[in-house]
């Protein structure tokens, strides 16, 4: 009986994982993103953000255009919304002019809580639909986390959620500026500071700064209960709109100027899509 002839060992083939995107790559050489502190947050659609973000004729996003463009008006305590993410727990807070408490005339105080870090944090399509450009989105960590109120009288529920993530980051000078309007002394990021800030700018010794761009999503409905319905308000409101996040600005002592862990004021806010 003859022994079979073995076939032909085949090559060893390394199976290795699909590249990874561009966008992933250059985001993973800078140290991971921080989700803590305050961000100052613009509706996607806010329309200085959509030429910036995309130019006409171009085919791939202009993330640095929109951070210096967002600067511009960060300066002039000009947002959307505003968020502040505890380093030490997983909880946060919100407010939006977009989530607007009828009765006290002024945003609700929206809690974020069971903050989870995600290693791919992504959308839902239904998200997605808020997007400027979804396709665009890279792939990178961020948090997801539920949104809503504490108990109070008028509300009958109230509930959302919020994700954000990292998309872009720069490097950049950072110097001290005199804030137009307030006299504050603000600090002021490469060339993102608008003209009339430039002109009172009393800059000082510049230093190095890592430049972050953010972009989210973030849904929100409450409903109202009788005495919010007697006093003509409806049945409650809801909302729900992607952005971009910046870092908040900081004094002249290091100090973030945001929504901060207390009570904010509301200033200075515009809807998401004007």
């Amino acid at each position: 009986m003859r022994t079979p002839t073995p076939p032909p060992e085949k090559p060893l083939i390394a199976i290795l994982p699909p590249p990874l995107p561009k966008s992933l790559h250059a985001l993973n050489s800078h140290p991971p993103a921080i989700f803590s502190g305050n961000f100052d947050l613009y509706g996607m659609y806010l329309p200085f953000l959509v030429k910036a973000y995309l130019p006409p004729g171009s085919t791939s996003p202009d993330y640095a255009a929109v951070y210096d463009t967002i600067l511009a008006y960060q300066s002039k305590h000009d947002y959307t919304a505003r968020c502040f993410l505890s380093l030490s727990s997983d909880t946060g807070r919100a407010e939006s002019v977009s989530i607007f408490d009828p009765m006290m005339e002024r945003p609700f105080d929206v809690l974020i809580s069971n903050l989870k870090h995600r290693a791919e944090l992504t959308f839902t399509s239904s998200e997605r639909a808020s997007f400027l450009a979804p396709e665009h989105s890279p792939v990178s960590p961020g948090v997801i986390g539920q949104a809503g109120l504490p108990p109070q009288c008028g509300v009958k529920n109230a509930k959302g959620i919020w994700k954000m993530k990292r998309v872009w980051v720069g490097e950049g000078v950072v110097g001290e500026c005199e804030n137009v309007g307030d006299g504050t002394t603000i600090d002021c990021v490469g060339e993102a500071a608008d003209s009339s800030t430039k002109a009172n700018a009393g800059k000082k010794a510049s230093k190095a700064v890592k430049k972050e761009l953010f972009e989210g999503f973030f849904s929100f409905s409450v409903s109202y209960d009788q005495m919010y319905r007697k006093a003509g308000h409806g049945s409650g409101s809801t909302c729900r709109f992607a952005f971009w996040g910046v870092r908040a600005m900081k004094d002249n002592t290091g100090k973030e100027i945001g929504l901060g862990p207390g009570k904010g004021i509301g200033a200075g806010m515009r809807r998401a899509g004007h």
